[in-house]
């Protein structure tokens, strides 16, 4: 499976991109537990403009942090360019993340 974005939203646990990442924007960019980011596969492109792996690694910071989950998926799909997200309902135990 290629997974092509990832949203995280708070996240429980903190994250550091690889040492190695081609950007050096992203190169061991460390995100504290709590700090909304986002992964792209746009940031994973070769010389060719070809994602280079199957997941998502790196990160970047969310300049915006969306209060709930309509917050959240408008951003998203604003993001990765979905027209529809009005249709997406929102989690019936849930209308905000947590």
């Amino acid at each position: 499976m290629h997974v092509l974005y990832r949203f995280e939203w708070h996240p429980l646990q903190p994250h550091t991109n690889h040492i190695n990442h081609p950007d050096p924007e992203l190169r061991r960019q460390f995100f504290q537990d709590g700090e909304t980011h986002e992964h792209s596969c746009l940031d994973h492109l070769d010389d060719n403009g070809m994602v280079m792996h199957e997941d998502v690694h790196a990160a970047r910071k969310v300049l915006v942090d969306p209060s709930d989950f309509r917050d959240a998926l408008t951003y998203v799909c604003a993001r990765i360019k979905i027209t529809n997200g009005e249709v997406i309902t929102l989690p019936k135990i849930q209308g905000s993340l947590f």
